[in-house]
């Protein structure tokens, strides 16, 4: 009955919704239709555009919603995403080798996530058997994440942490914390 009132209340909101709609249905239909390794829980909403690219593996909980357009693509076979319940991506670009994993009630905004460099910083980087980093990412509970901030590969984002618009952040993020900059410093802590 609170999404009748709602509608009921402006109308306009009725063609949202059906849109909204329309492109979960299409979403679900494109990843059973393609065979893509995606499982989603209960209340997907796409109200911008997934877009899933490579051979790994795509986890969405459930009350996921997806505004803008999300990207979230794997360049290995054992690559692995796991977005957890409640999160809201909007305009998230992600490249992911081996794992991220972003926790329940997260927010995260038009940023990159990244676990691999995806070339050596080695002076032989053309050699295909130079080392290139891949670690996993790790975002836990609550965090939020503003846009053109890039996180990382191996960095942990503590929880209820908040990342600054355009920072970059190349170690790990404590709990309860603010960070900001280039690399990104904790610039205040966050009370209860």
């Amino acid at each position: 009955m609170k999404l009748y009132h709602k509608l009921k209340e402006n109308p306009l909101r009725i063609i949202h919704y059906i849109q909204c709609n329309l492109r979960t249905l299409q979403f679900k239909f494109m990843c059973i239709i393609l065979r893509k390794r995606v499982s989603w829980g209960k209340n997907l909403r796409v109200v911008g555009t997934l877009s899933v690219k490579g051979s790994g593996t795509l986890h969405l909980g459930n009350n996921v919603t997806v505004g803008m357009k999300v990207t979230p693509w794997t360049y290995d076979k054992n690559a692995i995403i796991r977005i957890k319940d409640n999160v809201y991506l909007n305009g998230t670009r992600f490249a992911c080798k081996k794992s991220i994993t972003i926790e329940s009630d997260c927010i995260i905004g038009e940023c990159r996530i990244m676990d691999t460099d995806f070339h050596s910083l080695d002076r032989n980087r053309h050699d295909k058997n130079a080392y290139v980093k891949v670690k996993s990412v790790n975002i836990l509970k609550n965090v939020w994440i503003a846009p053109d901030a890039v996180i990382l590969p191996g960095v942990t984002i503590g929880e209820n942490s908040v990342v600054g618009i355009c920072s970059v952040v190349t170690k790990a993020v404590p709990d309860n914390c603010l960070v900001a900059g280039n690399p990104a410093k904790v610039v205040k802590t966050l009370g209860e």
